[in-house]
């Protein structure tokens, strides 16, 4: 009895099972079943899954990326950089999280991809920075602008695919970060990411699925505003002689209305920029007298005849692209020839457009001059006259009489100043707008009725050249007092009175063009020349 009743009682296989499966329950707080959590335990976890989906995506191509992306495939080289561009730039990561419960998991991700929206500003400046390399080394400003003065087309494309397949954008600045969701589900012991094909479509911004017309959008955006850059000519240093200017950009006319075209057009207003002209409409010409032209890339000149006190006034106004293309010709250009030369001679020798009679310096009473050519001194005598220096910017730089101590401070002067010639007969006339035409001067006859000639600067590489002579018509001569009001009639900031009388001439394309006192040019010792430094298309 007492056996019988001391055995314990044996529990049911199944009730165990049931019994350790409540437990579990129990234990996991309403958790899976025992089958289900071993199942979910020797699962590969979606971690995992999640990992090894963003590791395919790394292995992938750009074109890969994209066709699982659903991106058209791309037609054109900018199409195909672009893509290669934001490509390059993906990134998706998911953050550390732990395994959650239950048959569905969700993990943050985060997607970072090209922001083609920012990439128009760094492309603009790259494609501004290219297209002034591009001038700077051109032969001539016509290989990089249209006849409006826009830069060719084709070199723009150009410009703009070099920089945006460059690999220069430093890509980290123009990216965007976009945070999703990486759904994942449980069942049958695996689990899935559910919305792969979204992930995936983010991976290139909504703008790129057509990569073509991205492109083509940004191209417009990113050149919608282009720099103007001017072509930069200059002739080299010391050098003697400009470019030969083109026969088909001379012209004379009557019709002032031609000279305004001229001057609209976009070379002669690189030239001017903003700058006043000498020259008006307003401008009363002498007995119907044409106005004589020149234009191309690097010089404007405009010469036309005035009455000035009823003197017959030649002017000629010039602006020139460098300080390089005003050349002082001297005979035997060394300062030692004891010859000398016509004007026309002097200016064809220089390719010159225009040419004026200088100071002289070799007339026989000239022992008083200070004269510099090609950076050295040739003479140096400043006893009486005042001295007009030319720097290298084509500025006029005026000194008086007994500046330098001695030739030594001359010598430095010119260092300092970069100076490249000087002219020595005056006076100054005018001087930083100002009147300062003396009342006396050592020669010139100042006071007296003289043929004059004059150069002026009325900004910079901005000059006004002036003869003052008698016609047959019109016997008047001037004194320097109205030599001096006609050239601030003119707008001059700067005035340095040349040798007048029969020497005073302007050469215009080879041929005197104002009135001479004489009926032949007579040979002087040195001329001004003005010369253009473009090169020509060949």
């Amino acid at each position: 009895m007492s056996g019988k009743h001391g055995k314990k009682k044996k529990t049911s296989p199944v009730g165990a099972i049931v019994a350790a499966v409540l437990i579990l329950a129990l234990l996991a707080g309403g958790g899976f079943f025992l089958r289900g959590a071993l199942q979910k335990r020797n699962a590969v976890p979606p971690q995992t899954v999640l990992a090894e989906y963003l590791d395919s995506l790394g292995a992938m191509s750009a074109d890969e990326l994209a066709a699982a992306a659903g991106v058209k495939a791309p037609a054109t080289e900018d199409g195909r950089a672009l893509l290669k561009l934001s490509a390059e730039l993906f990134s998706i990561g998911a953050a550390r999280s732990e395994i959650p419960d239950g048959t569905n998991a969700e993990l943050p991700v985060e997607i970072t991809a090209l922001d083609v929206s920012r990439l128009s500003a760094p492309l603009n400046a790259a494609v501004n920075g290219a297209l002034a390399d591009a001038v700077e080394n051109a032969r001539v400003a016509s290989e990089v602008y249209d006849e409006n003065w826009q830069f060719r087309g084709e070199l723009v494309r150009r410009v703009f695919s070099e920089r945006l397949s460059s690999g220069e954008l430093d890509l980290a600045e123009y990216r965007r970060s976009v945070p999703l969701t990486a759904r994942l589900s449980y069942d049958k012991g695996v689990w899935t990411l559910d919305n792969a094909a979204e992930l995936t479509a983010s991976l290139f911004p909504a703008e790129l699925a057509d990569p073509d017309a991205a492109a083509e959008k940004l191209f417009a955006e990113a050149t919608a505003e282009l720099v103007y850059v001017p072509k930069r000519y200059s002739l080299p240093v010391g050098v003697l002689a400009g470019e030969k200017p083109l026969e088909e950009n001379f012209g004379s006319t009557r019709d002032k209305s031609e000279i305004r075209a001229l001057l609209e057009r976009p070379e002669a207003k690189a030239l001017i920029g903003g700058q006043t002209l000498a020259w008006n409409e307003s401008i009363e010409l002498l007995d119907d007298t044409p106005i004589h032209y020149y234009l191309d890339e690097t010089i404007l000149v405009l010469t036309w005849q005035e009455l000035t006190d009823k003197a017959v006034g030649t002017f000629s106004e010039i602006i020139v692209a460098d300080g390089s293309q005003l050349i002082r010709r001297i005979t035997g250009d060394d300062g030692k020839a004891q010859e000398y030369k016509f004007t026309t001679t002097f200016a064809k020798d220089s390719n010159a457009v225009l040419a004026i009679s200088g100071d002289f310096y070799m007339f026989v009473y000239r022992d008083s001059a200070l004269e510099v050519q090609n950076r050295r001194i040739v003479q140096f005598w400043q006893k009486k006259v005042d001295t007009c220096f030319f720097d290298t910017k084509g500025d006029m730089i005026f000194v008086p009489p007994e500046y330098f101590d001695d030739e030594a401070a001359c010598e430095q002067f010119i260092a300092d100043n970069d100076i490249v010639f000087s002219l020595s007969f005056g006076p100054v006339l005018i001087d930083e707008g100002k009147d300062v035409t003396p009342e006396k001067y050592p020669f010139g006859e100042i006071n007296d009725t003289y043929a004059r000639a004059a150069i002026g600067m009325l900004g910079e590489r901005h000059y006004l050249t002036m003869d003052i002579n008698y016609s047959p018509i019109h016997y008047y001569l001037a004194t320097l007092r109205q030599a001096t009001d006609a050239m601030l009639a003119h707008g001059c900031v700067k005035a340095y009175a040349l040798d007048g009388g029969e020497t005073a001439h302007t050469v215009f394309r080879g041929e005197v063009i104002n009135p001479l006192q004489k009926p032949w040019e007579k040979k002087i010792s040195d001329a001004l020349c003005f010369v253009s430094a473009y090169p020509g298309e060949g």
